[in-house]
């Protein structure tokens, strides 16, 4: 049994540190999120084959967002190599698109989860269940370090990390417009940015939904240049 990692004090601009409902967590601006307290890596909403998916229905758009996806997932991680990797649901962006992976692919995304102990594919309203053939598990949602992962709200009590809604910022700052994807950090629950490399956003306002989400007070956490930054509304 591999021993949590305690938490290291972050001060760079690429990660940051909070502490979610009184849990130490990391946020990542590679859009992933690590609970040292389980050695656990969290990422959202890979969305993989999306680009597939609109092509054959003869939209004109590019169809290497997994090759970017499963890039980017072997980056961050192999920065953390954890013990176990929670995919937050809509990994996959319908129900067919495993069929659509790559020779290439599909040992690309093997050779991501090789090494860790437990991969989680945690259900989400795109891939309600997980395709077969793949490493790793599947699972509704996993309760760790006191906390609840799941797709999308849950009856469940104490804190959430979850996904779905693809929060993004747009700001104007000194004349010029700043759009990126974010977390959103209220009392009791966390909403992780969508992982993939061709997913779109909801931007993150005072309106609808995001009070009924996240209560009256809650913190973003802009990525933009590679960069994380805390912004006020």
């Amino acid at each position: 049994m591999r021993v949590p990692r305690p938490a290291e004090a972050v001060s760079d601009r690429t990660r940051s540190q909070i502490a979610f409902a009184g849990v130490p967590l990391v946020l990542d601006a590679r859009g992933g999120a690590y609970l040292p307290e389980a050695d656990t890596l969290i990422v959202s909403d890979l969305h993989l084959e999306k680009g597939s998916y609109y092509a054959a229905r003869g939209v004109p758009v590019p169809v290497c967002d997994t090759r970017e996806t499963l890039r980017r997932l072997a980056e961050i991680v192999a920065a953390y190599s954890p013990a176990r990797v929670v995919c937050l649901g809509d990994s996959f962006h319908d129900r067919s698109a495993r069929g659509r992976l790559s020779s290439a692919d599909q040992a690309g995304l093997a050779d991501i989860a090789k090494d860790i102990s437990d991969w989680v594919w945690v259900n989400g309203n795109h891939d309600p269940e997980p395709p077969d053939g793949l490493t790793g598990r599947g699972a509704a949602r996993l309760d760790l370090a006191g906390l609840t992962l799941a797709h999308q709200p849950v009856e469940a009590p104490g804190a959430q990390i979850i996904g779905h809604y693809h929060p993004k910022l747009k700001l104007r700052l000194k004349g010029h417009k700043i759009t990126g994807p974010c977390f959103v950090a209220g009392a009791k629950r966390l909403v992780m940015p969508a992982f993939g490399a061709f997913t779109g956003g909801l931007r993150v306002t005072r309106d609808a939904p995001w009070p009924d989400l996240l209560g009256t007070d809650w913190r973003q956490y802009l990525i933009f240049n590679d960069q994380l930054w805390p912004v006020s509304l």
